[in-house]
Parts: C-alpha cells; sequence; structure tokens
C-alpha cells in the first residue's frame, strides 16, 4: 500500500563552530549562532527531529501504520552545507512496517527537466545557516541539481508534560499525527491510558518560506508512478487540454497565462487552488514537454509553507516531535 502523505523532512542543526564565516547575525568573524540557529542545534544535539504520520482508520488492519521519519546531523554545523541522516522506523511491530517503496515519490522541473527525490533513507537535503535563519536544500536524486528550498523563520521548542493522550492541540491537531488521538475502526485507544511525556519532551512549531520558485510535477490520473514516467494529461498542445479539471475546478484556457518556464512552454492559473487541495499558496500549472501535456504546479519564491490540520484549519507551521517526546510516544503505543 501506498503511505498517505510523502513526509516533510524534519532537521536540525548542532552548535556553533568558531570559523570565520558570514552568517549568524554577522559578516565576519567567528560563526556564532542566533536564537534560532542554536534552537534547531540543541534539538539535533538530543537525538534529531520526528515526522510522526500515523494512520489508523483503515478497515484493514493491515493497511494501519505508525511510522517516523528522523532526521539528524552526525556532526557539528559548518557554515558550508551538511548532508542530513534520516532513518524511516516504525512505533509499533504489530502495523504495516516503515518502507521508502511505500511512500510517494517527488518529482520537479528543474531547468526544463524532470528530476526525482531518493528514497528517504538516501536522503539528499542539506542545512546550513544563512544569515539569521537556515537554509534547506533538497536535491534530486543527482545529488547536484536543487530540487526545492526552504527558509526557517521560526523553530519554536515547546515543553510537554502530563499525560500523552492529552498532549497539546499543536499536536493532536496535527494531520499525521490526528490519528493516534481517536479511537480506531474497532473502538481501540492508540494510545495506552496512564502513558506520560519523559522530562525533556517537547514538539517543535517549525515555519517555513520557500526560497526560489518550487515548480512541481504530478501524475495526471491512474496509479502514482514511481521514476521519472509521468502520467500525462493530453497528447497534444496546451490550447487543446482545456477544459481542464483539477481539484473541483473547472479551468479554462482565460483562467491563466501562458509562460515559459525553464525553458518550457507552460500554462499557469491566474487564481490559487482552494486550500483544500493545497494549503500552501500554489498555482496549477500544465507544461508541454516532449509534444504531451502534464499537470504540475508552482510554489513562488517567498510562500509560506502552511499544512491544514485534521479539524480543517490552515496554520502557518508545521509540528515535529524531539527524541524524548518520540520515545515517549513509541511507550505509550498500545496496538
Amino acid at each position: 500500500m501506498k503511505f498517505k502523505t510523502a513526509l516533510s523532512l524534519g532537521v536540525a542543526l548542532t552548535g556553533a563552530l568558531a570559523i570565520s564565516a558570514c552568517g549568524g547575525g554577522g559578516d565576519s568573524g567567528p560563526y556564532v549562532p542566533t536564537p534560532l540557529q542554536q534552537s534547531v542545534s540543541d534539538v539535533l544535539n538530543n537525538g534529531g527531529s520526528h515526522n510522526i504520520s500515523a494512520s489508523l482508520s483503515a478497515t484493514d488492519a493491515k493497511q494501519r501504520y505508525i511510522i517516523s521519519l528522523k532526521s539528524s546531523l552526525p556532526a557539528p554545523m559548518f557554515v558550508l552545507p551538511q548532508q542530513i541522516a534520516q532513518q524511516l522506523q516504525s512505533l509499533s511491530a504489530g502495523l504495516l512496517q516503515a518502507s521508502s517503496g511505500s511512500l510517494p515519490v517527488n518529482r520537479a522541473l528543474v531547468d526544463g527537466k524532470v528530476v526525482i527525490l531518493p528514497e528517504y533513507e538516501k536522503s539528499n537535503q542539506w542545512i546550513y545557516p544563512d544569515g539569521d535563519q537556515v537554509v534547506v536544500e533538497t536535491r534530486a536524486t543527482d545529488g547536484v541539481t536543487v530540487y526545492s528550498k526552504s527558509r526557517y523563520l521560526g523553530y519554536e521548542v515547546v515543553p510537554v508534560t502530563g499525560l500523552v493522550s492529552a498532549a497539546p492541540a499543536d499536536v493532536t491537531q496535527s494531520p499525521d499525527m490526528a490519528d493516534l488521538f481517536r479511537p480506531t475502526p474497532e473502538n481501540v485507544s492508540p494510545l495506552k491510558a496512564d502513558a506520560s511525556f519523559l522530562q525533556g519532551a517537547a514538539y517543535i512549531k517549525r515555519t517555513a518560506k520557500r526560497e526560489g520558485d518550487l515548480v512541481y510535477l504530478q501524475d495526471c490520473s491512474g496509479k502514482p508512478t514511481r521514476d521519472l514516467v509521468l502520467t500525462y494529461c493530453a497528447p497534444a498542445s496546451l490550447e487543446r487540454a482545456f477544459p481542464y479539471t483539477h481539484g473541483g475546478v473547472t479551468y479554462q484556457f482565460t483562467d491563466g497565462k501562458m509562460q515559459t518556464i525553464q525553458g518550457q512552454r507552460a500554462w499557469v492559473a491566474k487564481a490559487k487552488m482552494p486550500e483544500a487541495v493545497q494549503p500552501t499558496d500554489t498555482y496549477l500549472l500544465l507544461v508541454e514537454l516532449e509534444g504531451r501535456v502534464y499537470l504540475g504546479g508552482v510554489q513562488r519564491h517567498g510562500t509560506t509553507v502552511r499544512t491544514r490540520q485534521a479539524d480543517g484549519t490552515v496554520v502557518d507551521h508545521s509540528v515535529r516531535l524531539n527524541q524524548k517526546a518520540f520515545d515517549s510516544l513509541k511507550a505509550a503505543v498500545n496496538l
């Protein structure tokens, strides 16, 4: 089966190194981390950042899972980009086990060519300080081509105490963790009633924006493919692809503008996709590649990366767990 979402990668920095470079709020002299950079650094120094994804509502219990994507750095952060180490793991031996082969594949258009992200254990994410903030760079499978960049604007570490089952709303409403806090179809609680957070447990409230435009591509129909081969929308020109329906909206040719994107003929919608389809401001893209029309979206430079919570509310942050909170959650799992 396919896991329901492509896990967004939680990343962290380590403490400062006394080296000559710009960043950290200065233009020269030893690198000194800003408060934001130090917050990310502290998370890594205590085991890393965990992106939890739980799906427990499937009628077939064999299709349920609770997985974590752990992101960390093996050495202190330099001013030069360092590769992020990642690990997929399951929180319950009795549920579907974590596997990169079951996760969706992300693809983008870069310099007029389709590029693909590697599997999660082979992540090509790199991180470095930039001014007062932190930039995360995601590279394609060749390890060189930059797929996308994000700039961290905030990294709030919020301590949690008490019962795991009574976690704060930021955690219980996080879309990929919400199933942990409601009964399964058999009316079984996924968490032990008496399990508590360990001392030092915290969740991370991260805000970020796009650094540079992201032009992503996706399959038009059918079962998603897992390589560079995309299913196309039309075997002809853009002008003949309309009307085109996506996300409950039917687009006419006049609803967008013809543009040249990375050397390719493209049509980009004038209005953003509905929040129900894409919470981050995204413009529908149809692009001609080798005589066929393909589907995608454009997230422009400076766009805030948003998340749609379990209750439908759209917020300007995402949530991760630190190592102590992850250990607490794993011990609390009742499935």
